[in-house]
């Protein structure tokens, strides 16, 4: 039976989302294809009608967590007395530690990028500059341009870095994990605030 284009699109959507997921929480390399259709609904036959490599896939859900991402901090803006300090909130918590398959593709993508094919490196950076606009569009308000950019990408390799971080020694040793993301967090809001006043 032939399947409609909307239904075509909704079966490319789900292999996308559930791929993103699963990436998210296991890796590129632990993560296969049979994984991913079955968590998507579908079958591998499915997947390949869709995909042509694993590869393809990777670089489509990296595009589609960055846009959440990125929705997600655009949304936040205007929402509190101080963008910034939204943010730090959202991110920079044990809650966002505890659920990668949720949360930002940088923390969960990072150590891996640098193994994939060009194309995916190519959507991680642009991916980054454009959450690293962000922050650089907010600090500007309170900064020359110059330390708006570099105080961005001080915020989020920080940012980025103390979830990692805590999300790779949680298991080990929670106090030092916890400890990261309180110290990261405070130190954050102090810049912050700091422009601010």
């Amino acid at each position: 039976m032939k399947v409609s284009k909307e239904q075509n699109t909704q079966n490319r959507n789900a292999l996308i989302d559930a791929a993103s997921k699963l990436f998210q929480a296991q890796g590129f390399a632990a993560t296969g294809v049979a994984q991913i259709s079955e968590e998507a609904g579908l079958t591998q036959g499915a997947f390949y009608a869709h995909f042509k490599s694993k590869t393809l896939l990777i670089q489509a859900a990296c595009q589609k967590a960055f846009s959440t991402c990125h929705g997600a901090w655009t949304a936040m803006k205007g929402t509190q007395a101080n963008d910034l300090q939204t943010i730090i909130d959202s991110y920079v918590t044990p809650v966002h530690v505890d659920d990668p398959a949720e949360g930002c593709p940088m923390a969960a993508y990072a150590s891996e990028i640098k193994s994939q094919d060009e194309p995916v490196k190519d959507t991680f950076t642009e991916g980054l500059q454009n959450m690293v606009g962000i922050l650089n569009e907010l600090l500007a308000k309170d900064f020359s341009d110059e330390a708006a950019r570099r105080n961005a990408l001080f915020f989020m390799s920080s940012m980025v870095g103390s979830v990692a971080l805590a999300r790779a020694t949680k298991s080990t040793d929670p106090a030092l994990a916890a400890e990261i993301i309180t110290a990261t967090r405070e130190s954050l809001l102090a810049v912050a605030n700091a422009g601010a006043s």
